[in-house]
């Protein structure tokens, strides 16, 4: 019998099938996320674990949630003089606390020790395990994530929800974890810095044979220098990345880089856009949450899904690839905007070497 899967474009319609999932569920509901913010986004998270009737609710989140509150560190000038921003980062405090009175285990890994020494160092894993039902993508529980441009792969899968669990339960434990695990119509990838796992999944990108489209707001070296020295030249590179970026280093970076000619750059127009993905020869989906950056590469842990089941790939190509391509501007190679912004690519260089030099 064939796996029942789709994907979930946008916060909303992930909220509403995870919900009625998670209240069916008996046996165990997982959430793991870098994120998890005292917002409405976090609120109804909340209300949905204390209200399912599993017996196994555990949230695993990131430290990251402690230093870092809507796109604005705890530890600033913010925290001085906005008092809405103090009462979000309490209430997100309350919500952890008052979990366990609800039978939600919750678990925040990889602190960021004295003066944040450690804080590139973040698990960036988006994914649930409901029952035997399984959600991979790029959402955080957090109200400015809600309102990104976002999608979560649902697959109904045995086989591949115990993957999932078990590396939900290393990390539980703070064990970082990496491997490739073979699933019914391709392999899960978990990612951690440097690993070998990524060698694997780059050579998705080596063995493609006509074209390649990538979805992700933060693109950079090592998947730029891929793309540029090892990918046949005859293959239709696409990059789509969003117009209004939070991280507006990673845009120039790449409006720099699309003046060599390697890559078609479109910048999508609708606003900010969260989601990761990669589709390679209309034929293989590449998803999770890695977004194929240096700060992925070098530091973060990640999950990465492929599939190969042609219904899902035409659903990824129908909802979101043709919809995102005829809602972004196409920057040819000789556009002036292309090639600017030098200096921004030859800081972000300098930066990618010396943390690749801390890095060991």
């Amino acid at each position: 019998m064939a796996d029942s899967q789709n994907i979930l474009i946008g916060a909303e319609a992930f909220m509403s099938v995870f919900s009625a999932c998670a209240a069916a569920a008996k046996g165990r509901v997982l959430v793991q996320a870098m994120t998890f913010e005292g917002d409405e986004a976090g609120l109804a998270l909340m209300d949905v674990l204390k209200s399912s009737p599993a017996s196994d609710k555990r949230l695993c989140g990131d430290r990251y949630s402690s230093v870092v509150v809507n796109d604005r560190f705890v530890f600033s000038t913010n925290y001085l003089r906005d008092g809405d921003f103090r009462r979000e980062i309490s209430q997100g405090k309350k919500l952890l606390k008052s979990a366990e009175q609800f039978g939600v285990g919750i678990r925040q890994t990889n602190p960021t020790g004295p003066l944040l020494l450690r804080y590139p160092f973040r698990n960036h894993k988006k994914m649930v395990v409901c029952d035997d039902t399984v959600f991979l993508g790029g959402i955080n529980f957090s109200d400015h994530n809600f309102a990104w441009h976002d999608m979560m792969l649902r697959i109904d899968n045995p086989g591949l929800a115990d993957i999932l669990a078990a590396d939900f339960d290393q990390n539980f434990k703070g064990i970082k974890t990496e491997g490739a695990h073979s699933y019914t119509d391709g392999e899960v990838l978990f990612l951690k810095r440097k690993s070998g796992q990524w060698d694997r999944l780059f050579d998705y990108f080596r063995q493609a044979r006509k074209s390649i489209s990538i979805v992700s707001p933060y693109v950079s070296w090592p998947l730029l220098d891929l793309l540029k020295n090892e990918v046949d030249s005859r293959v239709n590179i696409t990059i789509i990345s969003p117009e209004t970026n939070n991280k507006s280093l990673f845009k120039k970076n790449l409006l720099h880089e699309a003046a060599n000619g390697y890559f078609d750059l479109r910048l999508y127009q609708h606003g900010m856009s969260h989601l990761k993905a990669v589709l390679i020869d209309d034929s293989t989906l590449i998803a999770g949450s890695s977004n194929y950056d240096f700060a992925s590469y070098l530091f973060e842990e990640e999950v990465v899904i492929t599939n190969t089941n042609p219904k899902i790939v035409q659903e990824f190509r129908q909802n979101v690839l043709f919809p995102m391509v005829d809602a972004s501007t196409l920057l040819p190679s000789d556009d002036d905007r292309c090639g600017r912004h030098g200096g921004s690519s030859k800081m972000l260089s300098l930066l990618v070497h010396s943390l690749k030099r801390l890095s060991g």
